[in-house]
């Protein structure tokens, strides 16, 4: 029934609400893309496709909140793992996990689901069991760079096995990256191969 009245009543846009489509080709077009790597303190290698400002981060942060974003977002996620040529082949696909309480208010996690359209496209496993978030922090985007690292220590435990395997962590956004480097070193701690991140975005 969605999908019919999606058709009989296109959405409009949510960035300029004329034309159809939940992201319209011509403001899809104004997105930054960066489409290119990063190499963390520590070695870890994230890959970020889209620059974190305008149509970007609206689209992630008003998701939270309304399922017509929700859909602009999977949409900007697809977008942008169709312009990934790297080679993913052999890895799982791991989401950063939210706190049970901050996945409880949102209702979902943005992580999740850039995750999944990321496994569809390469045709790869998505667990998010194994990777847990056991303390609470406070959001990162208040804090400075020392601080973000301080406050995510020892956030995560690994609670499947990762022994020998290769993994692809997904996120929204990359800032500091103390986030990714502290899921890394976690699944390093539990036997993981090799690991490597993902990110919709990357703020400068």
């Amino acid at each position: 029934m969605e999908n019919l009245l999606a058709i009989i009543f296109p959405p409009k846009c949510f960035i300029c609400n004329n034309s159809y489509g939940v992201i319209c080709p011509r403001c899809l077009s104004q997105v930054t893309i960066l489409n290119r790597a990063y190499t963390l303190v520590g070695g870890l290698k994230v890959l970020s496709i889209y620059e974190y400002e305008g149509i970007v981060r609206k689209c992630i942060k008003i998701s939270k909140y309304s399922s017509r974003q929700f859909a602009a977002l999977k949409k900007l996620s697809a977008e942008a793992v169709a312009l990934v040529a790297g080679n993913y082949t052999g890895f799982i696909v791991i989401p950063i996990p939210l706190s049970r309480a901050k996945e409880r208010w949102r209702g979902f996690n943005h992580a999740d689901l850039i995750a999944k359209e990321l496994a569809l496209h390469f045709q790869l496993p998505v667990n998010t069991r194994i990777l847990k978030r056991t303390k609470e922090t406070t959001s990162q985007y208040k804090l400075d760079k020392f601080a973000r690292k301080q406050n995510i220590k020892g956030a995560f435990t690994v609670v499947g096995d990762v022994k020998s395997k290769k993994v692809l962590l997904v996120d929204d956004v990359c800032t500091s990256g103390s986030t990714l480097a502290e899921a890394a070193r976690a699944l390093y701690a539990s036997g993981a191969a090799y690991v490597a991140a993902f990110t919709l975005s990357r703020k400068s």
